[in-house]
């Protein structure tokens, strides 16, 4: 029965600022998501 139980997931993760600029925008675009 203990492999039915549901698996909590966490309702936000904080990452590390940085300063992104237009030209490194596309390096850290997969870090992201719709929300």
């Amino acid at each position: 029965m203990r492999d039915l139980l549901e698996q909590q997931i966490p309702q936000s993760i904080t990452l590390a600022s940085e300063t992104i600029t237009k030209d490194d925008a596309a390096q850290y675009l997969p870090l992201g998501f719709e929300s």
